[in-house]
């Protein structure tokens, strides 16, 4: 809208001019300050005048709540983009050099602790350990030997003193006697010995046996597949390129974290511990609670900027908050029964859930508690949460239920997807 200028400076007095009797004194040091005064009394008059021109109709005020938008219950300090990245990544290679005979794992495969994911030709280890196991046999049997014959020698040594208490034989003859004890005895002394050594050898060759087996070294995700059964591996790079020194990739997916570059400017608004909200290019529309883990002492002098270290912490605050808020006023009204009885939720509102007592303990009452493995069982970014949840696993589906409702729960895809459409709106 245009200022109207004529408007504006009719309000203003001529120079000399006499003051209106509405303005009482005249002009002097707050003279532009009563005048700002009288342009918006006349616009408040006018409002006001404007409503009372209107017969029959009731001037209605309604009151509400300052409220802050959709999404912005915590104000940002910062926005800076950054990688989701997995802290721990371990190309899984072979002890010793060989060839493989097997390879069990393709490129996406979920994998546990220990498993399985290749093999190397035992032939010559296997040939090994078998000539240490017969040594060790023969050691046992050298010993036993030794033990019959010793046993004999402390007879003879009785009955010869004996008779020489007697004076039935000389004392060369029982010195004699005595001396093959000893001598027998140091001789088993050593055959123990030598069976420890052949001990020793054999867990050596079968340590050398299982070396040929590459396991996983923990549980994850196998993102790259870089030997074929056939060709040479060695832990060291050898042979030039017809030799691997690396059988494949392997991605702990609960180590996976956010890099953030951090202008230097301003890594004085981070803090480790610091509540943060990632946004995925891939999921817009969804925000994910997480806080930052530490700050890197070292800036990229190139790009001006620091490493800031960033973990999720679970599919976001939304749908945890309602969860909370839902059984926070169950709780309030001291009601007898909860109409929730198992919630998925992330770290962060399960500690604040288990400090506040709304969750009960329950993981002992399930059949499945003893696999339960991992840290975030007993531990919720610093909250002791032990005995009340159970951690989601990869490639996993947890079905929650009520037995008293559901007498039998569907056990496999094809059977749930029927449950659904014989029990419409009862799933979900």
């Amino acid at each position: 809208m245009a200022l109207d200028r004529e408007a504006l400076d009719s309000l203003r007095l001529p120079a000399g001019a006499a003051p209106p009797p509405s303005l009482g004194e005249p002009p002097s040091r707050g003279s532009r300050r009563r005048r700002l005064y009288v342009v918006v009394g006349v616009v408040v008059a006018l409002a006001a005048g404007a409503a009372m021109l209107m017969p029959g109709r009731a001037v209605t005020v309604e009151t509400a709540e300052a409220t802050a938008p959709v999404g912005s219950g915590r104000s940002a300090v910062l926005n800076a983009s950054g990688y989701v990245v997995a802290r721990r990544l371990a190309t899984v290679a072979s002890k010793v050099t060989g060839r493989l005979v097997g390879v069990e794992i393709e490129e996406g495969m979920a994998v546990k602790d220990g498993q399985v994911l290749a093999r190397l030709d035992p032939a010559t280890a296997q040939a090994a350990f078998e000539v240490a196991r017969t040594q060790r046999e023969a050691a046992a049997r050298s010993l036993r030997e030794i033990e019959v014959r010793l046993a004999d020698a402390r007879r003879t040594l009785a009955r010869t003193q004996e008779l020489r208490a007697r004076s039935l034989v000389a004392q060369s003859v029982a010195d004699t006697a005595e001396a093959d004890v000893n001598a027998l005895g140091a001789r088993l002394d050593a055959s123990r010995a030598d069976v420890a050594v052949a001990d020793a050898a054999l867990r050596q060759r079968r340590q050398d046996l299982d070396d040929l087996v590459i396991r996983a070294p923990f549980a994850g995700v196998v993102i790259s597949k870089d030997a074929q059964p056939g060709e040479m591996v060695s832990p060291i790079s050898a042979g030039g390129g017809f030799t691997r020194t690396g059988i494949a990739t392997l991605v702990d997916m609960d180590s996976r974290e956010i890099e953030v570059d951090v202008n230097e400017a301003f890594i004085n608004r981070v803090a480790a511990g610091q509540p943060a909200e990632a946004i995925l290019d891939a999921y817009p529309g969804q925000a994910m609670a997480a806080h930052v883990i530490n700050i890197v002492p070292a800036a990229d002098r190139q790009k001006a900027t620091v490493k800031v270290r960033a973990v999720g912490t679970g599919p976001g605050d939304a749908g945890s908050q309602k969860i909370w808020e839902r059984l926070d006023a169950q709780q309030k009204a001291n009601a007898a029964s909860w109409d929730v009885d198992v919630a998925v939720v992330h770290q962060t509102m399960a500690g604040r859930m288990v400090q506040e007592s709304k969750l009960s303990r329950y993981r002992a009452n399930v059949d499945t508690s003893g696999l339960v493995t991992r840290d975030t069982a007993k531990q919720a970014l610093g909250t002791n949460v032990d005995g009340f949840v159970m951690p989601m696993f990869h490639s996993q589906v947890a079905l929650a239920y009520n037995p008293a409702m559901v007498a039998a729960p569907p056990k496999s895809f094809d059977e749930l997807e029927k449950w659904v459409a014989a029990n419409p709106k009862k799933f979900g």
